[in-house]
């Protein structure tokens, strides 16, 4: 776990490569340790997220080796119905409670994964891309920046190759994809495991939809690792940043607060 110096220099080391033109945007992440939970108090705190977040994908499976994985995901990755297909850009953070505006830090960090999976779908063959207008949208109490996008699959073509198009989106990497990797996998000390993956019910023809696996923790009945990031722009400062992913950690932490 990385305390607030250790992030800000890494923060400040992403925001040194961006200026160099090397980067558009990078997602540092970080782990916030809590308790573990045992059986009982896993399931209360399940039911917990599908009362709080009931437009969220709510989840909770076994990871094997005594440790699951449980969130509840505000972000589409991809949404298939017959040919049609539905997606989203949702970056940007700010608090319900904390009467902020919007910066122009947050609404370029917005525009650039929009224009990433329109680009990405146009390249991978999708027709019809559409991307609405950016607009406020709620989850729990955070409020993001979010712009849907739907596209048409060609016929006959798999509709797992749209996926793996979107996968990841700088909503949880970065722009372009093999430098931000490069550099988170040079500066985060941990192992992201299953968060910024995707999961969801799928089917290769049927209606299915996948979500980016975020606002979760992997626990044990000895600890839990609450995985939160934030995007990383050339106007990024530390405080903020660190601030927005103390917001996000709140998804999960208050069933700590409340055991």
């Amino acid at each position: 776990m990385v305390d607030y110096e250790q992030y800000s220099f890494q923060l400040n080391r992403a925001v040194e490569t961006i200026k160099t033109g090397k980067l558009k945007k990078v997602v540092l992440s970080r782990i916030i340790e809590k308790t573990g939970l045992i059986n009982q108090q896993a399931g209360h705190a399940f039911f917990g997220l599908c009362q709080s977040f009931p437009d969220a994908f709510v989840y909770l499976f076994s990871a094997g080796a005594h440790t699951r994985w449980m969130g509840a995901s505000p972000e589409t990755l991809v949404r298939f119905d017959g040919n049609r297909a539905f997606t989203m850009s949702l970056a940007g953070t700010l608090p319900v409670d904390g009467n902020l505006e919007w910066s122009d830090k947050e609404r370029v960090e917005q525009q650039i994964v929009t224009d990433y999976i329109v680009e990405n779908l146009k390249g991978a063959g999708a027709l019809q891309v559409v991307a609405g207008q950016p607009f406020v949208s709620r989850a729990g109490k955070l409020l993001h920046l979010k712009t849907e996008i739907s596209f048409l699959i060609p016929e006959g073509r798999n509709r797992y190759g749209f996926v793996l198009a979107l996968h990841p989106t700088p909503a949880v990497c970065g722009s372009p994809k093999d430098e931000a990797i490069r550099l988170i996998r040079s500066m985060e000390q941990h192992h992201r495991a299953y968060y910024t993956g995707f999961l969801g019910p799928w089917s290769t023809k049927g209606a299915a939809q996948l979500f980016v696996n975020l606002r979760c923790m992997a626990f044990s009945v000895h600890r839990s690792h609450i995985y939160v990031g934030g995007g990383i722009t050339a106007d990024s400062v530390a405080e903020r940043e660190w601030a927005e992913t103390s917001w996000k950690a709140e998804t999960l932490s208050w069933l700590f607060d409340s055991k």
